[in-house]
């Protein structure tokens, strides 16, 4: 048997595709198919709102909401190593924010321990709604093809320690909210340790988690019915072509569902089944 032709991976500099990162980076990764690729990287549904945002005096690099709850996503980006001055301007950009929800990206080439460490304390000293992603962002490629980004989380949130504090302090939440909190908690502690491809956003105190990008335009996410003790999966849209696209092959997709005869597709609601895809707009 002939051994396998298997090529090779090659680092690239960063500096030989984006010399700038203002003029040549955030652009880049403002793009629609770029920003999902982080969104999946972070487990979040992300849609640009700005780039270079004036905060006061300053502007931050790129700002983003969360496709579903519309919460702000900052992103700070530097193509060298993490250094006092980026740390300093994405917590000043945070700030000018003024936001109870939002979500700080730190992107580097390469994180000293020193940062990663002020990250990770910031996420423990810090609500269960604000949190604090490191990034390094590398590039490879085989052979002569193009060169690759990867994006590698090197600090996250620890949202079921986030999760256990808050339950155990009230948090401000109703009963039902908790509930939804600390299942989402423990579903997305399961989902990993399970390594399911789904591409989980922190816990909610609703009936819903998001759960990926599948593509530019669409998501998906985990919905859980308390009153009918159901869960499933929910795929929707703001795109007008997608939604009528789904409506006019209608009869296909309700025969592939579980249980067709209770699926209904309508522009308010969209397709929706016990275990199974529901569309919306």
């Amino acid at each position: 048997m002939n051994a396998p032709d298997l090529g090779r991976l090659e680092r690239v500099e960063l500096r030989s595709q984006w010399a700038d990162e203002a003029r040549h980076f955030t652009p880049w990764l403002a793009q629609m198919d770029n920003v999902n690729l982080l969104g999946e990287a972070l487990g979040l549904a992300l849609e640009v709102e700005s780039v270079e945002r004036p905060v006061g005096p300053f502007s931050a690099d790129i700002v983003c909401r969360t496709a579903q709850e519309g919460h702000y996503v900052l992103i700070e980006n530097q193509l060298e190593r993490t250094d006092h001055t980026h740390l300093g301007q994405l917590l000043t950009h945070a700030a000018g924010l003024s936001s109870d929800h939002i979500t700080v990206v730190w992107i580097a080439r390469r994180f000293t321990e020193e940062h990663r460490s002020a990250l990770d304390w910031l996420n423990n000293m810090t609500p269960s709604e604000v949190n604090f992603f490191g990034i390094e962002i590398e590039l490879w490629k085989i052979g002569d093809s193009p060169a690759a980004p990867r994006f590698s989380i090197v600090s996250k949130p620890n949202d079921w320690s986030k999760t256990i504090r808050q339950s155990v302090q009230g948090g401000g939440h109703n009963e039902v909210q908790q509930l939804y909190l600390e299942y989402w908690a423990a579903f997305r502690e399961w989902a990993e340790q399970k390594s399911l491809p789904l591409a989980l956003g922190k816990p909610s105190t609703d009936g819903s988690i998001g759960a990926g990008t599948l593509r530019s335009g669409i998501w998906e996410n985990a919905v859980a019915s308390k009153d009918k003790a159901e869960i499933r999966v929910q795929i929707w849209t703001h795109t007008e072509q997608f939604f009528r696209e789904w409506e006019q092959n209608k009869d296909v997709i309700d025969a592939a569902l579980p249980l067709p005869e209770l699926a209904h597709i309508t522009q308010g609601q969209g397709i929706q089944s016990p275990l199974a895809p529901r569309c919306r707009r």
